[in-house]
């Protein structure tokens, strides 16, 4: 934050129990110490620290002990030298209990008289209320007819900064008119709690777009903006950066007003009368983001997260790239194949925003659509023109793809495991999918068209559809909805090795030759399942005749039992297989009728019918 010239940090994790589920619970001592430490390296850095409690859920506002204890909590947190607070009223239902009742006519004065109590009782710097009704799509019954929000803007004390999302929880745009609107019935600028990279309704998504949607003349009807970021730390990078960009920009600033302090982003270094900054643009903010984001890669993190994970020489990582002389050819991935600024592009467009894919995420989609929809042109036997069309789109995405393998590679490999274990997953799910689909059009076995088009969200809430990119892509294959299909690897287990099992197509030359080959390359490994070695039972040299362990293993199945044959096909190509009959007596008897010929014509050195039945034996 310091470096990007960000200046607010809010406190309200909610995995930290005493700010919310057990707000009048104090903190222990060495929670104590590690709270005081944050404050400190907030003020050293010059970073108000905002110390955020939620006590909606359960507090009785009438009940002097309940105000007390929000007192006494207080207190504690200001000894430990912080000197702002929020009080969050979020997320909580609306009624009152029958205590309550007695003494307030609505909920808002009951929130209105204690949080003026308390703001009066510490005497804040800066002081942020969070009200119930916080977008327009939770106001009741509408943002101009809302008699809470009326209420508080009346009844808070006008130094009090109020917190507000926008027209929904997570807004694709926020407008100078909306915020106007706002700012009449409050009676004050609010401060946006702004969820546009908040990623915690729906953690198969990822947001490493640019800041966009808010234009650069919002700032003068704000008083500041807070920034929700994702759960996973170093995946903030690119959030943060754009916003500082965003912020940085001289054609408007945050108001300077003498009666309150802007709560973020504030110009520090108007003064210096620096050259003017181009107007804000996302995508070239992203660009500097992304320039900049790029050495982090490369770098051994400081505070390491995930050590307990981390198998490193005194060194760093390091690969083997083969041969005899192992320390001469020993090297960082990052002096092989670093990642360059395309290669972050791509992360960008494929993790860009709720509402939002990058060009390289649309492209990604349109085509997987089109190819699956129109599997029919080389199925169905097509006119020659549009199944070479087909064709050339299949290839074309066989190629996107394995770039999008490569840059996984790439940064499976970097030094910077924190960055990593951060992005693994969702890098990890994005690519499984896409090698199924990839593998799925190679096939071009579809027999039913997709059930849905790909869905390109409008205003809806963005958690309404789970998934993103990944969960489009997920619902153009006929998998039916089930989720085993698509499992996350363990961290701790990252490998850049992504496997497809799918049925065989013993018509298709390629497939057919590709399992021949796995066969020849497998046959003497000590794992066959022959009681005798292949070609025995015809007494023939299996050196000599490299099929033949094959024709003797899986021919039987390619030719009687094809609807159980499945294989499992890596990036490159098919690598391993599973064959079998769902009737082994049924089985033996087809073999008998039409196998044993084609082997004879096949191996017409093997003239007798009693060894080329031999191979019925096995």
């Amino acid at each position: 934050m310091e470096r990007f010239q960000l200046n607010c940090y809010l406190y309200a994790p909610k995995d930290d129990f005493k700010h919310r589920l057990y707000w009048r619970d104090k903190y222990t001592e060495d929670e104590e110490a590690d709270l005081k430490k944050l404050i400190t390296e907030a003020k050293e850095r010059n970073i108000t620290f905002v110390y955020a409690i939620s006590p909606g859920l359960d507090i009785t506002y009438s009940l002097d002990k309940d105000v007390e204890a929000l007192k006494e909590k207080l207190d504690q947190v200001k000894a430990l030298g912080c000197t702002d607070f929020a009080l969050l009223f979020d997320d909580i239902e609306p009624d009152m209990c029958g205590d309550d009742k007695g003494k307030y006519k609505t909920a808002a004065d009951a929130q209105c008289d204690v949080t003026n109590k308390i703001y009066e009782w510490l005497n804040p710097e800066v002081f942020l209320f969070y009200p119930t009704e916080y977008c327009v799509s939770r106001t009741m019954p509408s943002l101009n007819k809302s008699a809470y929000l009326e209420t508080i803007g009346k009844q808070l004390h006008e130094e009090i900064q109020i917190i507000w999302t926008g027209n929904h929880v997570v807004p694709r745009e926020i407008r100078n008119e909306e915020i106007q609107n706002l700012t009449e019935i409050i009676k004050r600028k609010p401060v946006i709690w702004d969820n546009l990279f908040a990623n915690d309704y729906d953690q198969t998504r990822l947001y490493l777009g640019p800041y966009d949607g808010r234009k650069v003349g919002l700032k003068k009807d704000l008083t500041g903006v807070l920034l929700n970021p994702n759960c996973e730390f170093e995946m903030n990078f690119v959030a943060m950066h754009t916003t500082a960009q965003w912020k940085l920009n001289r054609v408007q600033q945050f108001p300077l007003d003498s009666s309150s302090q802007d709560v973020e982003m504030e110009d520090q270094t108007e003064s210096q009368g620096s050259t003017a900054v181009p107007e804000y643009n996302p995508r070239r903010a992203l660009e500097k983001a992304l320039i900049d984001w790029r050495e982090e890669f490369y770098k051994r993190p400081q505070y390491s997260t995930y050590q307990a994970h981390m198998k490193e020489t005194e060194d760093g990582d390091e690969m083997e790239t083969g041969g005899k002389d192992k320390d001469k050819h020993k090297k960082t991935i990052a002096e092989l194949d670093p990642l360059d600024l395309d290669d972050l592009y791509i992360l960008s467009d494929l993790f860009c925003l709720p509402f939002d894919y990058g060009p390289r995420a649309v492209h990604f989609l349109k085509k997987a659509h089109w190819l699956i929809s129109n599997v029919k042109l080389v199925k169905d036997g097509a006119s020659e023109q549009k199944g070479s069309e087909w064709n050339e789109e299949a290839q074309h995405f066989n190629d996107c793809y394995r770039n999008l393998a490569i840059l996984a590679d790439k940064i499976i490999n970097i030094p910077n495991r924190d960055i990593l274990y951060d992005l693994y997953s969702y890098l990890s799910d994005i690519r499984s999918t896409l090698c199924l689909i990839n593998s799925y059009i190679k096939w071009h076995g579809m027999r039913r068209k997709p059930k849905r088009v790909p869905f390109r969200p409008g205003e809806q809430e963005p958690w309404l559809f789970r998934g993103g990119l990944h969960g489009e892509l997920r619902r153009l294959l006929p998998t039916e909805g089930r989720s085993d299909m698509f499992r996350r690897p363990e961290i701790r287990r990252a490998t850049s090795r992504f496997f497809t099992v799918r049925p065989c197509f013993p018509s298709d030359p390629v497939d057919k030759e590709a399992l021949y080959n796995v066969c020849r390359l497998t046959w003497d490994d000590g794992f066959s399942c022959f009681d005798i070695s292949p070609g025995q039972s015809l007494n023939m040299d299996v050196e000599s005749y490299p099929d033949l362990y094959a024709d003797e293993l899986i021919g039987g199945y390619l030719q009687e039992s094809s609807d159980l044959c499945y294989v499992l096909e890596d990036e490159l190509s098919i690598c391993g297989f599973a064959v079998a009959a769902t009737d082994g007596a049924e089985f033996q008897k087809k073999l008998r009728q039409n196998c044993v010929e084609t082997l004879k014509e096949k191996y017409p050195e093997s003239n007798e019918e009693a060894k080329a039945s031999g191979f019925l034996s096995i």
